[in-house]
């Protein structure tokens, strides 16, 4: 599920299942509240992921506490925002971050056939 998608089943949950609440939801101090639609809204002032971690916070009380979380609810089901809780997305862990060395901005390119001297007049051949 998408981190927008799980906003939006957790919106669903603290509204009773009820669809026509999550509109006419009151509790615009919530971390979700801007999202609540499952949709990324460009007035929100937190990312979706940030937001998520935000209400993580809120739930729960420390950072070290969230990281810990087991995601288990109340009522014995599973957290549906328990996957970002962290304000990451899991999904791309081992994407982004430093690229490697012949990549980064004025790394010298290291080319077998760069390296080869290039002679003025190619022998006929």
């Amino acid at each position: 599920m998408s981190y927008l998608k799980s906003i939006r089943a957790q919106c669903r949950e603290c509204m009773g299942g009820q669809l026509a609440l999550i509109t006419a939801c009151p509790s615009a101090k919530c971390p979700l509240f801007r999202l609540r639609s499952g949709k990324s809204n460009p007035h929100a002032t937190e990312t979706p992921l940030r937001a998520i971690h935000s209400f993580c916070l809120a739930c729960v009380g420390t950072a070290p506490e969230v990281s810990s979380c087991t995601g288990k609810t109340l009522d014995g089901g599973q957290c549906s925002l328990h996957l970002y809780r962290l304000g990451k997305n899991p999904r791309l862990k081992g994407h982004g971050g430093h690229p490697p060395e012949q990549f980064r901005f004025g790394a010298k390119l290291r080319f077998s056939a760069l390296e080869q001297p290039i002679s003025p007049n190619p022998a006929p051949g």
